[in-house]
């Protein structure tokens, strides 16, 4: 199915809608819960494009979390980004999928996180896990972002994720002097990611559908 998907790409964003909404569908906790997302392929300049979520494994589909944010400019490796945010996060690995400068690459990462019990949880990706290149955003890197609650506690119930429109306000709130942000809802920064606001098991899924473009300065 995914190289079926892959042959499709063509000028248009391709939706994942109806007939292949079983791609978009998981298991979630203990529940034997049905969601299902809008997964799209979305096209950017220069024949890139990328998945609108993150991913569990490398051979599935099931999704983690949308994309929310895109970090550009001269600035914008993955390295440079954690240097400005928090620590490599000690976290499960989870991956994304895009195409930069003609091939297919899946790069998985932990992520960067804030501490303490509410903590803020970026992942990023981008070609060989540095950057990704094209004619329209200069160098760019991939991010998805969440919250994680009471990660940790012992007793049943308590620990929570999601809020990944939140979590993204947070970062682009925290950018480092010299940066900026376009956070205007445009239609090429419409990633067809919404989620409603609602709860499946312990994760709480929230996203307006556009991403945020936060523009690097250099090093």
């Amino acid at each position: 199915m995914r190289e079926y998907l892959r042959k499709l790409l063509g000028t248009k964003d391709i939706h994942l809608r109806d007939s292949y909404a079983n791609i978009a569908s998981q298991k979630v906790g203990s529940k034997d819960t049905t969601i299902s997302h809008n997964l799209v392929v979305k096209n950017l300049a220069d024949g890139d494009v990328s998945w609108n979520y993150d991913f569990m494994d490398q051979q599935s589909h099931t999704v983690d979390w949308p994309v929310t944010i895109i970090f550009c400019g001269p600035g914008a490796t993955v390295e440079n980004i954690k240097k400005h945010y928090w620590d490599t996060a000690s976290a499960d690995v989870r991956w994304g999928e895009f195409k930069n400068q003609g091939s297919w690459e899946q790069i998985g990462d932990t992520g960067t996180k804030s501490r303490g019990r509410i903590a803020c949880h970026m992942r990023l990706y981008a070609h060989n896990g540095i950057c990704n290149d094209n004619s329209e955003l200069g160098q760019y890197v991939i991010a998805t972002t969440h919250y994680d609650k009471n990660e940790g506690w012992w007793w049943p119930g308590h620990h929570k994720v999601g809020w990944s429109e939140d979590a993204a306000r947070e970062i682009a709130a925290k950018i480092p002097s010299g940066w900026r942000i376009e956070s205007a809802q445009l239609p090429k920064y419409d990633w067809y990611n919404y989620e409603g606001c609602y709860w499946v098991d312990n994760r709480y899924y929230q996203c307006d559908g556009y991403v945020t473009l936060i523009y690097t300065s250099k090093p």
